[in-house]
This record gives C-alpha cells, sequence and structure tokens, in this order.
C-alpha cells in the first residue's frame, strides 16, 4: 500500500507531496537488481588497484557491510575481469608515453 504522489506548484516553483501513504508491505532481502558488475568495477577499483589479489568473499563482504546488499561471486568476478582490464590498459598507455617523459626530463 505504499504511495506517493507529487505535483508541480507552478506559484512556489517546486514539485510538492501532495499524498504520502508510509505502509509498507515488501521484505528487505538483500538483493537488488541495479547493483550491476558495472557498478562493483566503480566502487572497487581503487581496491583491485592497491591489490588484485582480492578474493570475491571479501568484496561480498565489504558491500554487505557497506550497503546491506548481497551480491553473488559470479558478478563480483566479472567486476573484477573489467577492473583489471582498465588497469591493464592504464599501464599501456602510461608505458607507451615513457619516451615522452624522458624527452621532457632531458631537455
Amino acid at each position: 500500500p505504499w504511495f506517493i504522489h507529487c505535483s508541480y506548484e507552478e506559484h512556489v516553483g517546486k514539485w510538492m507531496v501532495k499524498v504520502f501513504e508510509d505502509k509498507h508491505s515488501c521484505v528487505k532481502d538483500g538483493y537488488c537488481k541495479m547493483l550491476k558488475s558495472p557498478v562493483i568495477t566503480k566502487l572497487f577499483l581503487n581496491d583491485w588497484r592497491t591489490d588484485p589479489e582480492i578474493k570475491p568473499k571479501a568484496i561480498q563482504n565489504e558491500i554487505l557491510k557497506n550497503f546491506n546488499l548481497i551480491v553473488s561471486p559470479n558478478k563480483i568476478k566479472k567486476a573484477k575481469a573489467k577492473a583489471l582490464e582498465i588497469i591493464a590498459k592504464d599501464h599501456e598507455e602510461q608505458f607507451s608515453r615513457l619516451k615522452d617523459y624522458r624527452l621532457e626530463l632531458l631537455r
């Protein structure tokens, strides 16, 4: 029965809540369809950068602790693979500029 109805009030210039029913009948199960591997990649990219050997279980525990959500190990493995690709691509780009850095230092 949870319900909210809003409408835009011209004279105020804002959206205003007109009807709000705050009774929930759903049960939290800890799963979120919006938490997919690309989001996990963004959240933990720097963690994988500093320690690429982090286990999926550790990431699962972090997500559970920080966001109170449950994530499958497969999603975490996909996110880690994508993060490692990004890291490798960044390393290749920096390595390709090594000659440029050297020339700048010699000037």
